[in-house]
């Protein structure tokens, strides 16, 4: 599973290193976020929902108690998110090999229709 901490880089940035990672390796993928950084942890979420083939996301939400730098109690909110991709695999058809499972359209759509 790829871990990924989500904080001042930008989404676009954040979203090509995970794909990078990814098209070497084909992997679940967790997003984790505090605070300000949440709402940056859901749009790489979305972004990668468009760019790759996500079967599944489950969101977990907590909140952590820290010191502050003088010393008093605070409330920080994290999320977690984690992402179930569909796994890039090869089914033989016959006496050619199709690949399913990818982003490619053309690809998925022939698996539907021979059944693969």
């Amino acid at each position: 599973m790829l871990t990924v901490f989500i904080g001042n880089k930008l989404a676009k940035e954040i979203v090509e290193g995970i794909l990078n990672e990814f098209k070497s390796n084909p992997m679940n993928i967790e997003l984790k976020a505090r605070g300000k950084f949440i709402s940056k942890a859901v749009d790489v979420l979305e972004i990668l929902k468009r760019e790759l083939n996500i079967s599944n996301s489950a969101i977990k939400t907590k909140t952590d108690d820290l010191t502050s730098r003088e010393g008093k109690p605070i409330k920080v909110s994290q999320i977690t998110i984690n992402l179930q991709t569909k796994e890039l695999y090869v089914k033989n058809s016959g006496d050619r090999r199709v690949e399913c499972g990818n982003n490619n359209t053309s690809r998925q759509n022939r698996c539907e229709d021979e059944g693969i």
